[in-house]
């Protein structure tokens, strides 16, 4: 669980930016959290390429999101 410590402060940081910035974000934060336990349950073969393609795949999510929408100012 220590190799999923910075992935999830840094979603931590999406649900609290989803104050500002609307209900996606804090949607977004805790499916990436749920994602990140349920790829702690997995072997290490394959605990890698799952964190790199859920956290990945969020932000690309959160970036595209961010586009359609603009960003509030």
């Amino acid at each position: 669980m220590i190799h999923g410590f910075q992935p999830s402060l840094f979603l931590l940081g999406f649900i609290l930016a989803g104050i500002w910035m609307g209900r996606f974000f804090i949607i977004l934060g805790f499916v990436g959290i749920a994602l990140l336990i349920a790829g702690t349950l997995m072997p290490e073969p394959w605990w890698r390429p799952w964190m790199a393609v859920s956290q990945s795949g969020i932000l690309i999510v959160a970036g595209i999101w961010l586009h359609r929408v603009g960003v509030p100012r």
